[in-house]
Formats: structure tokens, sequence, C-alpha cells
């Protein structure tokens, strides 16, 4: 049943997306960077770069589960602080460029990217902290 929550859950967001007729307006690499690489520093910052094999070991020990739990933590709280300071990265630029009216939708757009990219990567850990730890969501 856990596996068939995160599917759905997973689903739900890409029909959203795919809805909207215009996906690709939901991409932006640096706006994904902003995110990703200081969550890939804090794994390897607070928990070094055993980090990285105890997030995808296999083994279901009490420690090895913790370890991972704690990791998942790490890796979605990080996802959440980079994503609003990416937000507020990219409000600056649009706020330093308010010569043209027109620009500002699509500066908006893209600088509220990387709080979605972190709100995601919140969401999947933590119900992935949650299936790992076998307790219910």
């Amino acid at each position: 049943m856990k596996p068939l929550s995160i599917i759905l859950i997973i689903l739900s967001i890409i029909f959203a997306l795919i809805n909207t007729g215009h996906i690709e307006t939901f991409f932006d690499a640096p706006s994904l960077l902003v995110v990703i690489f200081p969550v890939i520093a804090s794994i390897a910052a607070r928990h070094g770069f055993v980090g990285f094999g105890h997030l995808f070991k296999g083994g279901e020990g009490g420690n090895e589960t913790k370890e991972r739990k704690e990791i998942l933590h790490t890796m979605g709280v990080t996802g959440v602080i980079s994503g609003v300071l990416g937000t507020h990265i990219g409000v600056v630029i649009m706020l330093g460029n308010l010569a043209d009216p027109k620009a500002i939708g699509p500066a908006m757009a893209v600088a509220i990217l990387p709080t979605f990219y972190g709100l995601f990567i919140f969401l999947l850990t933590t119900i992935l902290s949650h299936l790992n730890l076998g307790t219910e969501l």
C-alpha cells in the first residue's frame, strides 16, 4: 500500500504539470542546480561521502535505517532552504530588471521554481523516510 501511495502522489503532481499544456515552463536548469547542488553538498558535509552509500544501501538493520532517515531528512530540509534562497536570488534579479514590465511575469515564474523544486524534494524525502522506517504516513 505504501509504494502505491508514493506512486499516486508523484503521478498526481506529474498530471497537474502536464495538464497545464506547457510542461516545459516548469523546468529551468539554473533553478534546479541552485537546489540540487546544496542538497548533494549537505549529504557530504553532514554524513560524509559514505552517506551516499547508506542512502542507496538495501540493508534494513536498525542503525542503517536510522542513518538513511537522517540523510533523507538532511536532503529534505536542505532542499527547502536552498529553494527559498534560490527564489530570493531570482526575485532580486527580477527586481533589478524592472525597466521591461512585460518581462516581470516570466521572470517571477522562473524565480519561484527553486521553491517548487525544494518542496518537491522535501515531499519525496519525507515519504521515502516513512517507507524506510515502516511507519504509517
